[in-house]
């Protein structure tokens, strides 16, 4: 599983798990310290503590011990809403088809095709993605929670 960090600025953070590694609340604080030792080197001139995470409803995330780590490394957590992340609707789609067609011997060649893109895309590609991000979300919160493409 490969998990991507970013903001309005580019990537933060691609973190790589180890084959066979279980996804649990463990991983994922561990996954945090990660982002918030990385956060401190791209981004000195942000306030330590303002990172907003999005992420889903698998129970690694929501745990309460998760939570905490939250709180306590890198910030705030959103509240969940489903079929919005941002992720999914603009950088995974790009990303597939920028690798369509192509072959790869082994783990690590994806591992770096992957890590290459990321790193490849313009600042514009990134807040371009945020805004729409924040507009979702705003249809979203104005929808009381729901949310709709249409």
């Amino acid at each position: 599983m490969i998990a991507v960090f970013w903001d309005n600025d580019g990537v933060i953070l691609v973190n790589v798990m180890a084959i066979g590694e279980t996804i649990n609340s463990g991983a994922h604080i561990k996954t945090l310290q990660k982002l918030k030792e990385r956060y401190r080197r791209v981004r000195p001139h942000r306030i330590p503590g303002s990172i907003l995470i999005q992420h889903d409803n698998i129970r690694p995330h929501t745990s309460l011990r998760t939570q905490e780590a939250i709180a306590n490394l890198v910030g705030m957590c959103s509240p969940h809403i489903p079929d919005l992340a941002p992720s999914d609707f603009h950088r995974f789609g790009s990303l597939k088809d920028a690798l369509s067609g192509t072959s790869f011997e082994d783990d690590d060649g994806v591992i770096r095709a992957v890590k290459t893109w990321q790193f490849e895309q313009e600042t514009s590609w990134y807040r371009k993605s945020m805004r729409a991000l924040v507009s979702r979300w705003r249809k979203a919160v104005d929808l009381g929670g729901d949310y709709m493409e249409k």
